[in-house]
């Protein structure tokens, strides 16, 4: 848990200091910050809201990154784990289990969007 708040405050440091570098070197660039603090008034602290909006867009990238990958590292890490206590055999009826058992779950899922079109159909034709 630890380790994965580290990397993840790591992450979204490094990524602020590149989009802020990145950043800044268009904004400077054609004296664009220039004319956009003293000629157009229409934004009075553009420098402010860059670094702030580049802020959040890296924390919540990080957010969004680790929410995706946390799931793929744990599945890995669990494979490995059960492998090595219990050998590749039990992996694989393990997983054949898992497989087995998402086929199933699928056939006897109803199509949600067939149903949903059908009862849009119905209601139309009840108004």
């Amino acid at each position: 848990e630890e380790a994965v708040t580290y990397f993840q405050n790591r992450l979204t440091t490094t990524w602020n200091e590149q989009l802020t570098s990145h950043a800044m070197s268009m904004f400077f660039k054609d004296n664009a910050f220039y004319n956009l603090k003293n000629l157009d008034r229409r934004i009075t602290d553009c420098d402010r809201r860059l670094t702030e909006e580049i802020s959040d867009l890296s924390t919540n990238l990080t957010s969004i990154w680790a929410q995706a990958v946390q799931p793929v590292v744990d599945i890995a890490w669990f494979s490995y784990r059960i492998k090595s206590l219990l050998g590749p055999k039990d992996i694989t009826t393990l997983y054949s289990y898992f497989a087995a058992c998402v086929l199933v779950s699928q056939m006897a899922m109803p199509n949600h969007e067939k149903l949903n079109t059908k009862e849009k159909q119905l209601e139309s034709r009840f108004r």
